[in-house]
């Protein structure tokens, strides 16, 4: 059984991983572009059209699509000052509340991303600009990301649910926990249960 969820484990990581990198090259570019468009309209007065809308579309997708990445690296800011305190059955069950409130926020915004690049689709909405970009390209691969997220989240809490259901603090630390320092000692480097 755990073979199984390590095989889960190890595909999202790198799905998210090769995401991540996509999300950050095309970080990369859009700033590029924007300094291009920066000198050539101080230099030249001309400008290359689009900079703006098409850095806003990518800004939006690499978040989305940079979140599942950082959930598996436990890279997302928590207020830890109490939690870190607590016993590690008392962080287990934090965490576990902290899976589900992320749930309850992700999975509704996943779906509502999804009508709203279905309806952008279905009426062939585009953007009021230069470019006349067809919404539901961006809208849909930013709802892309965030079902890959909530996929992630999902794996995660179902994970987490059948580790606190076995008493399994410890594997739930290594999994869903704080990182870095707060982590019991013998949980450092080891796998996920």
């Amino acid at each position: 059984m755990a073979g199984r969820w390590q095989r889960l484990f190890d595909g999202a990581e790198a799905v998210s991983r090769g995401a991540a990198w996509v999300a950050g090259a095309l970080l990369l570019g859009a700033a590029a572009w924007i300094g291009v468009e920066v000198l050539v309209r101080k230099l030249l007065g001309i400008s290359t059209q689009g900079s703006t809308e098409i850095s806003s579309y990518v800004l939006a997708l690499s978040t989305a699509w940079a979140l599942p990445y950082t959930l598996l690296r436990k890279a997302h800011v928590r207020v830890d000052v109490l939690v870190a305190r607590l016993p590690l059955a008392g962080r287990a069950a934090f965490h576990l509340v902290a899976l589900f409130v992320l749930l309850t926020f992700v999975l509704p915004l996943a779906y509502f991303g999804w009508g709203v690049a279905w309806a952008s689709f279905v009426r062939r909405t585009a953007a009021n600009t230069v470019l006349g970009t067809p919404l539901w390209i961006p809208q849909g691969l930013w709802m892309l990301g965030l079902v890959a997220f909530a996929l992630v989240l999902l794996l995660i809490t179902v994970r987490v649910v059948g580790l606190m259901a076995r008493q399994d603090y410890a594997g739930v630390e290594r999994l869903a926990g704080l990182g870095g320092s707060a982590e019991e000692p013998a949980a450092k480097g080891a796998k996920r249960g």
